[in-house]
């Protein structure tokens, strides 16, 4: 069924038709007693049948003139039921290509007025949704059953269903009147918001879905929309960031996005001594004990400067001291 909605004048033609001032010319002006008028009246002739168009209403359509018989003849589109044109003054309805007259704009069985209300058009023919059903002998193709006077028809694909009855397939919700997608290989129906969640790629930040191409972290493969490309941290933008690590300098760990000042912070190892960052731990020496880290050339007594490297220490008051140094400090 579609909804009537389509019913106007001939406004449009009237506004693409009409000269500056958006009226229809009234050339029928009194002599202003001088010579203008008389040169005027020269050019107040239709520009196709040469009427004189003094004292009658004129259209101007490219700066040339016309009679509204003329006009009519050209521009006015046809009634698609009674083939008569469809004059200026009265009121035009459409459906796609099509065209009619407000007064035959009819239901083709019952002969009822179709204007403002819901409508079929099926071979050609304007039916109302009574006949529609009564002629069709419509049943619901996932019910089966009729459908009863009154209740809504939804057509798809030159199937019938009941409101109710036109659900997705996933989530079970009725989608009569939301987008949808027919699944090509079942032919079963699905709401938008279940096939972008199975079918199309969804921003790892938002959870929404990316229509167009996404960022990818090195091979995590999980994507990002552009505006969602960011720090997880600071929230700065990593496709046009400046960092002290350089332009676009970022990492990705465990999935999470991170510039390269926040990922230094939160992942580098920074020495209790010299508070600097303990880099590259793969391939660097470096000691650990209760949450604390050492360069392994920092790792060495605070009073005699021994390493302290594979070799016994003791921590009083967070100074690391040789076992010989701490004696000497607690006696």
């Amino acid at each position: 069924m579609h909804n009537n909605n389509n019913n106007k004048k001939n406004d449009d033609k009237k506004s693409e038709c009409s000269d500056e001032s958006g009226k229809w010319n009234d050339d029928n002006d009194d002599d202003d007693g001088g010579g203008g008028r008389k040169k005027q009246q020269q050019h107040l002739v239709c520009h196709s049948c040469k009427m004189n168009l003094k004292n009658y209403k004129s259209v101007d359509v490219d700066a040339k003139k016309l009679c509204i018989s003329c006009f009519e003849m050209e521009f006015a589109n046809r009634c698609y039921a009674c083939k008569k044109r469809i004059r200026i003054d009265q009121m035009e309805m459409n459906f796609k290509d099509f065209y009619w007259h407000d007064y035959c704009f009819n239901c083709s069985l019952c002969g009822a007025s179709l204007v403002n209300r819901c409508f079929a058009f099926n071979d050609g023919l304007l039916i109302c949704p009574p006949c529609y059903e009564k002629e069709m002998n419509l049943e619901c193709f996932r019910c089966k059953e009729k459908f009863k006077d009154g209740q809504r028809v939804f057509e798809f694909d030159k199937s019938h269903w009941h409101e109710e009855c036109l659900r997705c397939v996933r989530c079970d919700y009725p989608i009569s009147t939301s987008p949808f997608i027919q699944l090509p290989q079942s032919g079963d129906f699905m709401c938008l918001e279940c096939y972008e969640q199975m079918h199309v790629k969804l921003c790892h930040k938002c959870g929404k879905a990316i229509k167009s191409e996404g960022v990818e972290c090195f091979d995590t493969h999980v994507q990002w929309h552009h505006d969602c490309f960011s720090c997880s941290v600071c929230g700065k933008h990593l496709l046009d960031s400046s960092t002290s690590a350089g332009k676009g300098d970022y990492a990705c760990k465990d999935k999470e996005l991170f510039c390269g000042d926040c990922y230094v912070k939160k992942y580098f190892r920074k020495c209790a001594r010299c508070y600097h960052d303990i880099e590259g731990t793969k391939h660097m020496k470096f000691i650990n004990f209760e949450n604390l880290n050492w360069h392994a050339r920092c790792f060495s007594c605070y009073r005699c400067n021994v390493s302290l490297v594979d070799r016994g220490f003791v921590i009083l008051a967070d100074d690391i001291l040789c076992p010989g140094c701490a004696r000497s400090k607690i006696n």
